[in-house]
Formats: C-alpha cells, sequence, structure tokens
C-alpha cells in the first residue's frame, strides 16, 4: 500500500509540474524562442543535469545494453521529440487549456496500447474513466460550445496525446528489462536531444536568451526541472507499482493546473462559467474513482 501511495503522489506531482509547461511557453516566446527551438532549451539543459546527477551519485545506472538501445531511441524520437514540439505549437494557435485537453487523449491511446504490446486487460473501468477524463477535459477547456479550434492546433494536439501516450510503453519496456527509472528518463532525454541539435535555430535561442540577460538562464533552470527532469522521473517512477492507464488518467490533473494558471495568470477567467466547472469536476472525479483502493472479497 506505501508503494501504491507514493507512486500516486509521483504521477501527481508529475501532472501539476507539466501544468506549468504554458507559463515559460509564453515567457520564452515573448523572447522569440518558440516550438523545436523551446523543446531544445527543455531537453538540453535537462539531460545535462540528469547525466551529471547519475556521473556523481550512481556511475552503474549509465549503463546500459547494446540490444536495448531501440528502447531509449524510441521513447526519445517517437515519444518526447513528437509530444514536446506538437504540444508547444498546439498552444501557440490556441489557449493552454485547449492545448491540454487535446493532449490528454492519451489514456485512451494507453490503454490501447497497453492491451496491444502488454496484453493489459481493456476493463469497463478504464475505458470509463478514460472517457471521462477526455469528456472532462473538453468541458474544462471550452472545446464545447467554442468558436472551433485552429486545424493546425487540433492535429499537433492529438499528436501530443499519441507521444505522450506511447512513453509509457517504452519506460514499461525499459523498467521490465530492469533499468532505473532515472536511467530511462536520461537516455530518452538524449535521443530526443541528438537529433534536435541539427535543427535548432541557435541565433534566435541566444538572441532570445541575451534580450533578458540572467532571468533567461534562471527561467532556463527551472523549465528543465519543473518541466523536463521531474516530471518525467516521477512518471516514470510511478509506472514501478501503477497500472499504465490508470497513471495516464491520474496525471490528467495537468490540463486543471494549466485551466487554473490560465485563469489566474493570464485573464482566462473571463471565459471560466459552470460548464468549465463541471468539467473540471469530472476530471478530478475521474482520477479519485480511478485510484480507490480495491474491496476486498468477504468470505
Amino acid at each position: 500500500m506505501k508503494k501504491k501511495n507514493l507512486c500516486l503522489l509521483a504521477v501527481l506531482a508529475s501532472g501539476v509540474l507539466w501544468g506549468t509547461i504554458g507559463v515559460f511557453n509564453r515567457y520564452y516566446g515573448a523572447l522569440g524562442i518558440e516550438s523545436y527551438n523551446l523543446v531544445t532549451l527543455r531537453l538540453s539543459m535537462g539531460t545535462a543535469l540528469l547525466f551529471l546527477y547519475l556521473a556523481i551519485r550512481d556511475p552503474q545506472a549509465l549503463k546500459l545494453k547494446l540490444k536495448d538501445l531501440w528502447i531509449f531511441a524510441g521513447a526519445g524520437i517517437l515519444s518526447i521529440i513528437m509530444f514536446q514540439t506538437c504540444y508547444m505549437i498546439s498552444i501557440q494557435h490556441s489557449e493552454i487549456s485547449i492545448a491540454a485537453v487535446l493532449l490528454y487523449t492519451s489514456p485512451l491511446f494507453v490503454t490501447i496500447f497497453s492491451a496491444i504490446f502488454f496484453r493489459d486487460k481493456i476493463t469497463a473501468k478504464k475505458i470509463i474513466g478514460g472517457t471521462v477524463t477526455v469528456v472532462g477535459c473538453a468541458l474544462a477547456s471550452g472545446i464545447i460550445g467554442s468558436n472551433g479550434i485552429p486545424t493546425i492546433a487540433l492535429i499537433t494536439g492529438m499528436l501530443a496525446g499519441v507521444g505522450y501516450a506511447s512513453y509509457s510503453i517504452w519506460a514499461r519496456a525499459a523498467l521490465n528489462r530492469g533499468y532505473k527509472s532515472i536511467t530511462m528518463t536520461a537516455y530518452s532525454f538524449l535521443f530526443a536531444l541528438v537529433p534536435l541539435l541539427f535543427f535548432a535555430d541557435y541565433g534566435t535561442i541566444v538572441t532570445g536568451m541575451k534580450s533578458d540577460g540572467w532571468m533567461a538562464i534562471v527561467m532556463w533552470i527551472l523549465l528543465a526541472l519543473a518541466t523536463e527532469a521531474l516530471p518525467y522521473l516521477l512518471y516514470t517512477e510511478s509506472l514501478t507499482g501503477m497500472d499504465m492507464s490508470k497513471a495516464a488518467i491520474t496525471v490528467a490533473i495537468e490540463p486543471i493546473v494549466a485551466g487554473l494558471i490560465g485563469i489566474c495568470f493570464y485573464d482566462e477567467w473571463k471565459t471560466m462559467d459552470w460548464i468549465k466547472g463541471l468539467g473540471m469536476v469530472l476530471v478530478i472525479g475521474s482520477i479519485v474513482v480511478m485510484n480507490l483502493p480495491k474491496k476486498e472479497k468477504q468470505h
């Protein structure tokens, strides 16, 4: 029970941290650093911090088997790059909350992927929980009843959901082979970072960073810790003692956090109404129900 509670806290914490992505996206967007350039910033510092920690505290965790490289490459390229880049683009073309709800079609994808690759059972509880979560996110974001979503935001938001969902599959594959959560996270970051280094616009990044001096450096470190290293590490660790579908639904606290940040700091409170409030309640309710302890059968 203690292990399950710690995993629950870990996945909730990762969701809260990921919910702050929009804040950093807006900050660096104002400096002219957007999409893959911002993802490159996040991954470069996040990767450096994790490998520095491993080199100092746990050098043994740096060891990999060549036959397992495909797992980390898949997580880095097919999950992290696709998820983060598409999510950033979606945020740029819509409200933070709308991009977040499109991302959180991921619980349904996780349920399907886990059944295909790990033969996990597709239960009514998982389907209902995932569906209620998506509907709740849709209500909370204002998608239902809105004047429409830009096509590019819709497409990139859904692709972000697919990429986000696939990370759980890669992570479970690595954990099943005995790798530590931090090893999985660090090497996934590395494989995601290398391709981005060839496409990043360094002139734009340097100019943007210089425009706000030391504050841009401080925000860079916070960006890497709050939206990259810590949440990925916590989420990966949660999979050591938590069903993937349950973790995917529980981490849906992120769009609620993103929505609250938008309401409190970006004047999105002007569009707040009872429908959005109902959506938040549905998401939170789904998370609670999915994590209720199973009743023991009486003999």
